[in-house]
């Protein structure tokens, strides 16, 4: 890997020090955190004077915190400024979902600044974190193994909402969810349901996805065989006696875990793309 000298220090360049390392799915270092704080502090405590938010949007913004996010009374809420100084131990010390859980409510609030959010994503990227957020239309935080499989179900996202295919978007939303929440199982099957959907989609009539990629093959549109195979081997992992569609099998199961959940995710997201690309291409 070459390493940019202007991103790195003195020590860390010259082998005295460890290069920062990619943190792995559900990791949220100090470093991370420290910077999570800073712009979260920057945007609604000490905000500049030409920031985009105002005194009324942060009371707002709290009673929505407290009382949305939190579920608290009203007559407890506290005053917004002593209110958002407590979410310093907040961040620094809840487990990783619950800052996520934070994040996601204010970037999609009404009056979150758009900068917040944009300063949030710099800061995934910057700190290496196993997770991307989405900022297509309701901001999400996606996990990822790399930043590349992340970018990938990013465009595949964008272009889901492009053409209105809302239903397979959601999907892989709620899939991104269920990963975030140890649910792997569930994860899976909302992956793979985001293919079906496209695929059913282009193959209007059919009754699933092994029956719509039949009909597609037919159509020429899948002329790989081996591509056709592979698309056809994800959904037999899915659909078999004992497999991820079947009660038997949930997230205790040995043979289902993170790893699988977030390939899934990332590989149904392309597969779903180009399934509608292809579909572009043919011009059926």
């Amino acid at each position: 890997m070459t390493i940019d000298p202007t991103k790195v220090s003195f020590s860390q360049a010259q082998g005295y020090e460890s290069l920062p390392q990619p943190l792995k799915l559900e990791e949220l270092d100090r470093r991370a955190r420290v910077q999570i704080w800073n712009v979260f502090y920057e945007t609604f405590i000490d905000p500049e004077e030409d920031e985009e938010i105002d005194e009324d949007d942060l009371i707002d913004l709290a009673f929505s915190l407290h009382m949305d996010l939190f579920e608290g009374a009203i007559d407890e809420a506290p005053s917004y400024w002593s209110y958002f100084q407590d979410f310093k131990d907040y961040f620094f010390k809840r487990r990783f979902n619950k800052v996520f859980d934070v994040l996601e409510f204010l970037m999609r609030h009404e009056v979150c600044p758009e900068a917040f959010t944009s300063k949030m994503s710099d800061v995934f990227r910057r700190c290496q974190l196993a997770y991307v957020i989405d900022t297509n239309s309701s901001p999400t935080i996606l996990p990822a193994s790399t930043p590349e499989e992340g970018q990938a179900t990013i465009d595949a996202l964008r272009l889901l909402k492009e053409y209105g295919l809302d239903g397979a978007r959601q999907h892989l939303i709620e899939a991104s969810t269920l990963i975030n929440q140890g649910h792997w199982a569930n994860s899976i099957k909302e992956s793979i349901s985001a293919v079906e959907s496209v695929a059913r989609e282009i193959a209007p009539g059919t009754r699933n996805l092994g029956s719509a990629l039949n009909q597609l093959g037919h159509r020429g549109m899948l002329e790989h065989p081996s591509l056709r195979n592979g698309l056809e081997k994800l959904y037999e992992y899915t659909n078999e006696e004992g497999g991820i569609r079947h009660a038997r099998l949930n997230d205790s199961d040995p043979n289902v875990g993170q790893d699988e959940a977030v390939f899934m995710l990332g590989a149904c997201a392309s597969f779903a793309s180009y399934l509608w690309r292809k579909h572009l291409g043919s011009g059926s």
